[in-house]
């Protein structure tokens, strides 16, 4: 008895049994009990149904999601228009931050074209999403450079500059990785830099990073899932 007490399906057959057998002489009685029983079957088979649903794991990221999202930092830095950009007045948007330079010969027009293709299938949805292209050489990415720049790769990404303090401060609130080469001294120096893509939701929580080479497609699959909550 104890089993059947601890156990709700057997609970529901010892019922069921028990009934029938103490109305076997009554066939409207039996009909009833019957009836009593399919009905509480139905009921808990709709309440574990819901638990099951309820329980149900999010849709998972194909980025690197962060355990524990936290408030980005905020910032204010200069758009290639000369208007001023503040993280902090973007929330309601998902916001992209890329750091890279015009001249990077390889990672950067790469994660540009990615971004390029996955924004065309965003549609109208594209409104509610920001990339912001944040230069880590703003000696030769002068704000017309960059305005050149951003238009090539569609009116759907906004190129930044500053100041070099301003811009170190952005560096190292987002771990940003910088090294120029050594032959700097030369117009055709390159720049060893952070390659991923800072992926803030619209409620400003650094919630993602999208890696170096990640696909048009993925990116698509992560911020429809963004855009859906």
């Amino acid at each position: 008895m104890m089993a059947a007490e601890n156990n709700p399906l057997r609970a529901v057959h010892t019922f069921r049994a028990s009934a029938v057998l103490e109305v076997t002489d009554d066939k409207n009685n039996m009909i009833k009990v019957n009836f009593v029983f399919w009905y509480r079957t139905l009921g808990f088979v709709l309440v574990a149904t819901l638990l099951t649903a309820c329980s149900a794991p999010p849709p998972a990221f194909l980025g690197t999601a962060l355990e524990f999202p936290e408030e980005a930092p905020g910032f204010s830095l200069l758009d290639h228009q000369g208007g001023e950009f503040q993280l902090g007045a973007q929330k309601g948007k998902i916001v992209l931050l890329f750091f890279g330079f015009i001249n990077c010969p390889d990672v950067c027009p790469m994660t540009m074209l990615s971004w390029t293709e996955a924004s065309g299938s965003l549609g109208a949805d594209g409104k509610d999403i920001r990339f912001v292209f944040i230069t880590v050489d703003p000696e030769r990415d002068t704000a017309e450079n960059l305005a050149d720049y951003s238009g090539v790769y569609g009116n759907r990404m906004l190129t930044l500059r500053g100041s070099a303090e301003a811009l170190e401060a952005v560096y190292k609130s987002y771990g940003i990785y910088r090294e120029v080469e050594a032959n700097a001294g030369s117009e055709n120096y390159s720049i060893n830099h952070a390659n991923s893509i800072i992926v803030i939701d619209k409620q400003g929580r650094w919630r993602l990073n999208f890696p170096r080479g990640m696909t048009a497609e993925s990116m698509l699959h992560d911020l429809n899932i963004l855009l859906s909550e």
